[in-house]
């Protein structure tokens, strides 16, 4: 394994992430793009419980990140209810993928709230001491943090998430209080924050995923006996489109793709 240790360059790009759901009768189409990721999946329900569930991992970064995708089968004959609980959604994730355990617990919160959904993500100064991440859901501005690599140094449009720490067990407990719609949001914006860093690496110089960190147990392609067999997919990182704070974000059909019905 190698020892090398990663860089995360800085960079005047915008990392950018994207999340939609589109519930119907019976099934909900998420999707998620960013700088790095495209997953989708189709979740199927009666109502009540999950029926099945159709991934598509469309540009990963790994591979085998699709495996981990495939593990959301786990899902299948769970509570709604259950999978939609975002207390649980930042706790231990270690066998499937992040990003589609991410989709899933979004995709069933909207099974079970019944309306469409968007957030849209977009995070500048990364690889400098502080940096500025901001999200809109359903075009409607949420939060705009300040942030360093511990917690939230400022919080400019509400001041409700200034002085909070990052860490996944002080912040789970801290949103535990919130609405569920809040503690959603709370949540993506705390995820796109750390993974949005990627947006400085130059992740195509390297082999595999030992380049890239130490193993962990949250990440099905970083898992210590995965990391030394998950090969890089390169040419797979999508610049984004938006290179500047207040550039207007292009239609949904422009960024995000659902899968298509089977």
């Amino acid at each position: 394994m190698s020892d090398r240790a990663f860089v995360i360059e800085p960079t005047d790009a915008v990392y950018r992430r994207r999340i939609e759901t589109r519930p119907s009768p019976g099934v909900v189409d998420a999707a998620m793009e960013d700088f790095i990721h495209h997953f989708a999946l189709r979740l199927h329900h009666d109502g009540a419980v999950v029926t099945a569930v159709d991934v598509a991992a469309e540009r990963t970064p790994w591979s085998t990140c699709p495996d981990g995708a495939l593990a959301l089968a786990s899902v299948i004959g769970s509570p709604l209810v259950e999978v939609a609980d975002v207390r649980s959604w930042i706790g231990s994730r270690s066998v499937q993928c992040v990003h589609t355990t991410d989709l899933v617990v979004i995709a069933a919160a909207a099974a079970r709230r019944g309306t469409a959904r968007a957030h849209e993500i977009r995070m500048w100064d990364i690889g400098r001491p502080e940096r500025t991440i901001t999200m809109s859901v359903d075009g409607v501005d949420w939060a705009t943090w300040v942030i360093d690599e511990t917690g939230i140094v400022d919080d400019s449009r509400s001041g409700r998430f200034a002085g909070r720490s990052l860490d996944a067990r002080g912040f789970s407990a801290w949103i535990a209080d919130l609405s569920d719609d809040e503690r959603e949001s709370a949540a993506i914006l705390r995820r796109a924050s750390s993974i949005g860093l990627g947006r400085g690496l130059d992740m195509d110089s390297w082999t595999d995923a030992t380049e890239g960190g130490n193993p962990i147990d949250s990440c099905h392609s970083y898992r210590p006996e995965i990391v030394h067999i998950a090969r890089r997919n390169r040419g797979t990182q999508r610049a984004t489109d938006i290179e500047a704070p207040g550039t207007p974000v292009p239609p949904a059909t422009a960024w995000v793709s659902l899968p298509r019905p089977s």
